[in-house]
């Protein structure tokens, strides 16, 4: 069954519809995935490994950061993170 806009009585039962399903359709994602951050968010994972954590990926703007704490808020249990030692970014203190 489809439901097009306006057919929820308010905001809180279409937001209960679509996380009710997104965990039917995907309950987790694969043990073992390959992702970029955008598309991880949303997700979690027992274990995240965070590439490029250079300057280039991550400067001090704004957007970085945010995009860095979706990027280590995605692990449950470990994280690793890969960063350079040359170019490394200001949002680490290497």
């Amino acid at each position: 069954m489809r439901f097009g806009w306006g057919a929820f009585s308010d905001v809180e039962e279409g937001f209960s519809e679509i996380a009710r399903r997104r965990s039917y359709s995907c309950p987790s994602p694969p043990q073992r995935t390959l992702s970029s951050i955008h598309k991880a968010k949303g997700l979690e994972c027992d274990h995240v490994m965070v590439m490029a954590c250079d300057r280039t990926q991550f400067s001090s703007t704004s957007y970085s950061k945010c995009k860095m704490y979706v990027a280590l808020s995605r692990a449950k249990r470990s994280l690793a993170l890969v960063v350079p030692d040359t170019n490394a970014s200001p949002l680490f203190k290497v």
